[in-house]
């Protein structure tokens, strides 16, 4: 039997998640959502802030059909792995930064799939 997994050996706080807000310089609390798409980013991931951390994106939807829409767009990226959708805000983890992306930043990119 497999030990079950608590937040000390898991890496999570069991606290709500946080991100960090370059511009303002602090971690703030997720934007209520009522679906968050994350993915890994493997460029940013153990750079800057994210030093021996995953850097994950974040992106809070406000329905299901724009949260698919914007998983199948971050899937076409070769730097965006793992990618999911999830009704829930991430938990923190002491080995994950995250990172806002505001869902008009990914419909803004929308011609960039037809080139």
């Amino acid at each position: 039997m497999m030990p079950q997994r608590t937040p000390a050996t898991s890496g999570f706080t069991g606290e709500p998640g946080k991100y960090y807000d370059v511009l303002k310089k602090e971690f703030l609390p997720f934007p209520k959502a009522n679906y968050y798409v994350i993915s890994t980013d493997t460029f940013l991931s153990n750079c800057g802030r994210a030093r021996g951390k995953k850097n994950k994106c974040v992106v809070p939807c406000s329905d299901y059909t724009l949260a698919t829409q914007v998983a199948s767009y971050v899937s076409s990226r070769t730097d965006q792995k793992n990618i999911r959708i999830g009704k829930h805000a991430p938990m923190e983890h002491v080995d994950v930064l995250y990172s806002i992306v505001p869902e008009w930043l990914i419909r803004g990119t929308e011609h960039l799939k037809t080139r």
